[in-house]
């Protein structure tokens, strides 16, 4: 099966080597049940492995699969293809990597590593944000948008939160940001979530760069 996502890859460093750690991302996230590739022309191509097929999926492997589906079958309100494209940025953190925490529903852009690190977010009962959900919750909020089914961030971001808790199996809410001051000066924001009732902050640079994740209030 062919999953028509383009991914543009920005940033310095070696290609073939980030190629192999979208690629690792993808087949990881499904336990190597599926393997993935990215083609020359940054189409994801994916294909079960030995033994393997849509039936031997857990519930959230399935979750994650049916986004990339809808994703690669993407039509506009008038009934037209659409192909949803994403811009996968990574280290060193320069230009293209300033401002994205995770994505950025403005320019499609998502961050490889903020997705690769899970945020560090795990608590100590493992309670923690996996990889497919966050590249998942990414991914539909690009289809929401390029497809035209939502025009707005709020809206798109509301959609893919609920189809990221059957990808993780576990809810996540927004609490929404404020700033992060230390000895009277600011150095960046500070966004309160919760994963399954558990509180969190994760605290981000002017650059929204991720310093550190700390749980309480």
């Amino acid at each position: 099966m062919v999953i028509v996502l383009l991914l543009l890859m920005l940033g310095q460093g070696k290609p073939a080597k980030n190629k192999d750690r979208f690629e690792a991302l993808v087949s990881n996230s499904f336990n190597n049940k599926i393997n993935a590739s990215l083609t020359t022309t940054g189409a994801l191509k994916m294909s079960f492995a030995k033994g393997q097929s849509l039936e031997t999926l857990t519930r959230e492997e399935k979750a994650f699969y049916n986004v990339l589906n809808q994703a690669s079958t993407a039509t506009d309100r008038a009934g037209r293809a659409v192909d949803v494209e994403l811009k996968v940025v990574f280290s060193p953190q320069g230009h293209e990597k300033s401002l994205v925490m995770i994505g950025q529903y403005a320019t499609g852009k998502i961050d490889l590593d903020d997705i690769e690190n899970n945020f560090g977010i795990n608590s100590e009962d493992n309670t923690e944000l996996t990889q497919k959900a966050l590249l998942g919750h990414e991914i539909y909020e690009q289809y929401m948008k390029q497809s035209g089914m939502a025009l707005r961030y709020r809206g798109a971001h509301s959609v893919a939160l609920f189809e990221e808790s059957k990808m993780s199996g576990m809810e996540r809410e927004d609490g929404g940001s404020r700033d992060w001051v230390v000895a009277g000066k600011s150095k960046g924001l500070i966004y309160t979530q919760k994963l399954d009732g558990k509180t969190f902050n994760i605290y981000t640079d002017k650059y929204k760069n991720i310093q550190k994740v700390e749980y309480g209030n």
